[in-house]
């Protein structure tokens, strides 16, 4: 548990220096927070215990754009399923996307490389391979042990959260 709180007070410190104590963008809807990749992997062992989607995305992805609108209502599903992280290089262009999808119920994650903390070697510590293709799409158990990753299909997805259905 002391662990957990941990974690998280370093990726809330770390959103926090990174935004200089504001929004990113005072204009736009919905804040980014920028995380080096290790960051990220840490989110991902806070949110240990429920099933999970990893998607990473380019907001220049036609596919990406297209499956962002299935992310958000398996997000409003079922709150915290979906850990959505951007790899794009360019800030201004992962906002203007964004504020195109108005109200997202997770938080807009973008990847801030530093050196040779990469997104890929950060999360290999779950088992997560390279890809070679946008959206990537890691589901993750209750354990963060990897089920399936690739290019999966909404309905591969939703199987996955919510198997009743």
């Amino acid at each position: 548990m002391k662990t957990k709180i941990f974690l998280l007070l370093v990726l809330f410190s770390e959103v926090f220096i990174f935004s200089g104590g504001r929004a990113l963008a005072k204009e736009d809807s919905h804040k980014i927070y920028p995380l080096r990749p290790s960051r990220i992997a840490d989110y991902i062992e806070f949110t240990k215990g429920q099933k999970r989607v990893l998607a990473i995305y380019v907001s220049w992805c036609p596919y990406c754009r297209n499956k962002m609108p299935d992310f958000i209502k398996m997000e409003r599903m079922k709150k915290g399923s979906v850990i959505a992280v951007s790899e794009d290089q360019n800030y201004a262009d992962l906002s203007k996307y964004i504020k195109t999808l108005k109200d997202i119920p997770y938080k807009v994650i973008l990847s801030n490389p530093k050196g040779k903390d990469t997104l890929e070697n950060a999360l290999s510590r779950y088992g997560i391979q390279k890809w070679n293709s946008y959206p990537t799409v890691i589901l993750l158990d209750e354990n963060n042990k990897v089920v399936s990753q690739g290019n999966l299909s909404s309905n591969q997805i939703e199987r996955f959260l919510f198997p009743k259905r």
